[in-house]
This record gives C-alpha cells, sequence and structure tokens, in this order.
C-alpha cells in the first residue's frame, strides 16, 4: 500500500465517524503524522486501529559558547549552581534533557541543545547565564532537521526511504557532491531558484512552523 493509498483510507475510516474532521497530515517518509486541530477529531482519531497517539513534542533552548572543557551532563548543574537568580531546583535540573551539540568546531566553545519543559523554559529563555568562566545567551532553539539525501525536512539522510539522491544545488538526481551545475540553483522543495538548504526557502519556514504547532508550550 502506498502513502497516498494509506492517507486515503485513513480519512475514509475518520469520516465515517465525523463528516468533517479538523486535523493537518504530515508524510514523513512512510509514516503519517495527523495532528487533530480540535478535541473532537483527536478522539476519533484516538479510536481508529493502528494510530498510535503521540504526545507533544518538548521545547528545546540552545546555550550559545559553552567552554569545550563542560560536557552536556554538567550543564545543567552548572547553570542552576552558578545562576542562583534562577530559581531553578533539582527537578528543574533532572528535567533539562541533552539533545546534541552544534556550532563551528575548533573554536574552544560549542553550542548545546536540550529539551526542557515549558515551566522550566519560562526561566531561561532570553537570558544570560554564567557557565565556567563564560557568560553564555540561551535562546529558544527553532530549528529542524533536513535530510541531505532528499533534501526534504523531517528526516535525516539515516531514515530517508528515498532511492535516489536529490541533489541540493540543482535539484538533478544526484550527490550534491558531484553536481557539475552547481551555479544552476533550484530547490526541489519549493522551486525556486535557490539552494534547498537556503535558509530563506519557503519549505523550510513552513517545516519550522509546523514544528512548532507540535510543540508543548505550556498555556501562554
Amino acid at each position: 500500500m502506498t502513502v497516498t493509498q494509506m492517507k486515503s483510507d485513513l480519512w475514509k475510516t475518520v469520516q465515517k465517524k465525523l463528516p468533517n474532521p479538523r486535523a493537518k497530515t504530515i508524510v514523513q517518509g512512510k509514516t503519517i503524522i495527523v495532528v487533530p486541530d480540535d478535541k473532537t477529531t483527536f478522539e476519533v482519531l484516538n479510536r481508529v486501529p493502528n494510530i498510535r497517539s503521540v504526545g507533544p513534542r518538548q521545547p528545546r533552548i540552545i546555550v550559545y559558547d559553552v567552554d569545550d572543557d563542560i560536557s552536556g551532563e554538567k550543564i545543567a548543574h552548572g547553570i542552576m549552581e552558578q545562576n542562583p537568580e534562577l530559581e531553578l531546583s533539582e527537578d528543574d535540573v533532572e528535567c533539562l534533557v541533552v539533545s546534541h551539540k552544534t556550532g563551528p568546531r575548533g573554536k574552544g566553545s560549542s553550542h548545546w541543545v536540550l529539551e526542557t519543559p515549558p515551566c522550566v523554559l519560562k526561566k531561561l529563555e532570553n537570558r544570560s547565564v554564567f557557565l565556567g568562566m563564560t557568560r553564555c545567551r540561551v535562546k529558544l532553539y527553532q530549528s529542524t532537521v533536513q535530510c541531505f539525501k532528499c533534501q526534504r525536512y523531517g528526516h535525516t539522510a539515516t531514515r530517508c526511504n528515498q532511492a535516489e539522491s536529490t541533489c541540493k544545488h540543482c535539484a538533478g538526481p544526484h550527490d550534491s557532491r558531484e553536481c557539475s551545475d552547481k551555479m544552476n540553483k533550484k530547490c526541489t522543495n519549493c522551486k525556486l531558484a535557490h539552494q534547498a538548504s537556503s535558509s530563506a526557502c519557503k519549505a523550510k519556514e513552513q517545516a519550522l512552523r509546523s514544528l512548532l504547532r507540535r510543540t508543548n508550550f505550556g498555556s501562554q
């Protein structure tokens, strides 16, 4: 069964119980993610066989310019101990989960991305914190993964189901590193004249908005 057939069969099943469901469907490889827009649609979807309910994504923060001699496991406790004015508790620290490290290499520092519940996010977002011998900026991390094989958003190359690579430069059916027409730019996602990795891509903006809609920021 193709993804299109799966999506069609799912909506036929839902519409038997609710004529006008309100939801958005996102296709990631061979996985269909349905984001209900109201409680009624959620309750109907919850009763459909072979659908697994997944809780909302936790927000993420990025801590900039952390000295390389501070490991990811020490960041949360370091922030709590060196910044008592934030009033972080041991429970808050336990809720901060390291996601990954990013940023340029070889500069003596890195940026760390951590998952955090909404209640802790409110204490840390848009702050500067002391960590080791550095004052580090903390921001909401707003980024989504991109596959460097098919160039689409929401998964990485290791999870990509596309058989052939798509070039990020010209959208041709070849590996980006082997492109011989890099000056003829074309985005495979939005079809405009830029690389698929461009920060100005409308497809990237849409993927980011979708990700933020699926993130639990608590009551605003």
